[in-house]
């Protein structure tokens, strides 16, 4: 494989940028999103050897960017293309790609950042202590379904809906 992989589409007229010197060059030289996407726009972003070649063998590259403005942009170079997304739910992981994590949120629509009450109404009270039933027992049953696990899905979908029930 070559050395200088493409992560964006060759243009002979642009500089070349190694993707591990990608965030020096956006804070020497940018002082906004904006400025920043087109610097990006503005120059051909490759791999590298080595080590690089392993990490982005078939995965994209992602970068999340925010200014003091407080606009927030992913830049995810997929397939040699480079892909812009505005950040609005301000949570990224490393993979896959942000459009599919966006998707993957819907199969959480079940979570809440209230205590599970909907089924209050079949309550009744049973023998034995039991006291009355149907009831969620302990805490944290609103969260049922959380991922816990490291992957980057994962920690996607925790951060999406623990950021959001925090900042509310």
């Amino acid at each position: 494989e070559d050395e200088q992989a493409s992560l964006s589409e060759p243009d002979a007229g642009k500089p070349t940028v190694r993707y591990d010197d990608v965030v020096r060059q956006l804070l020497m030289n940018c002082d906004s999103v904006e400025a920043a996407l087109d610097f990006l726009a503005s120059v051909h972003v490759v791999r590298g050897g080595g080590y690089t070649k392993l990490l982005f063998r078939k995965e994209g590259l992602h970068w999340a960017l925010t200014d003091a403005s407080g606009r927030s942009v992913v830049v995810e170079y997929l397939q040699g293309k480079r892909v812009v997304s505005e950040n609005a739910p301000r949570v990224m992981t490393n993979d896959p790609n942000l459009e599919w994590q966006w998707r993957n949120l819907n199969t959480h629509v079940n979570l809440s950042p209230h205590f599970p009450t909907e089924n209050n109404f079949l309550e009744i009270d049973v023998d034995h202590g039991v006291g009355r039933v149907p009831r969620a027992v302990g805490h944290g049953w609103n969260l049922h379904g959380l991922p816990g696990d490291s992957s980057p899905p994962s920690r996607f979908v925790r951060l999406f809906y623990l950021r959001g029930y925090a900042m509310r």
